[in-house]
């Protein structure tokens, strides 16, 4: 599945950007699923289960539509935006999305709301 952002100006110009479903899986942030496009659905997974950010992407949305509260884990060695420290996930609750972009300017790369 594809959706486009247009620009203004009517150019009909834009870019795409692909809509992947994803199981979240695993305890851990090295057995959450890998996300692996910018616009990301969570659609099913047990509680605690979680997702794992792609450090190749620049920003993502993440939609949990799993009926559970998620988690969503940075790449190693990096840090959510509000946690306490590297490696830790945020949670996700179900219903709800987020969006959030990588910032290198850090000593460790942080993913931002």
């Amino acid at each position: 599945m594809t959706i486009r952002q247009f620009s203004g100006g009517g150019g009909g110009g834009g870019t795409a950007f692909a809509v992947s479903a994803v199981a979240a899986s695993g305890a851990t942030q090295g057995a959450a699923a890998a996300i692996t496009s910018n616009v990301t659905v969570i659609i099913t997974g047990g509680s605690g289960t979680g997702v794992i950010l792609t450090a190749s992407l620049p920003w993502c949305d993440v939609r949990n539509r799993s009926g559970a509260v998620a988690y969503i884990y940075p790449p190693a060695g990096e840090q959510m935006e509000g946690t306490a420290g590297i490696n830790l996930p945020v949670a996700l609750p179900s219903g709800s999305n987020v969006i959030v972009a990588r910032d290198t300017s850090p000593t460790n790369p942080t993913w931002r709301t």
